[in-house]
């Protein structure tokens, strides 16, 4: 679900993009977003929101007692 969460926000970027540039008088390209800085934060975000949305279930269920 995050995977595509990322892929329609990247998408909406796309398509938003000019019109901000136009707004804020900057030139950015959707290039600057898979620049070697960004790439990786874009690749890891998913695993790490994976891992904390499933962290917290796991330690909430861990803290019953089966007995």
């Amino acid at each position: 679900m995050v995977v595509i969460s990322l892929a329609i926000a990247i998408a909406i970027n796309y398509f938003v993009l000019p019109a901000f540039n136009e707004v804020s008088g900057k030139k950015m390209s959707l290039g600057n977003l898979f620049s070697p800085y960004i790439l990786p934060v874009l690749i890891a975000l998913p695993f790490l929101v994976g891992l904390l949305a499933g962290s917290y279930p796991a330690f909430f269920l861990f803290g019953f007692s089966t007995h």
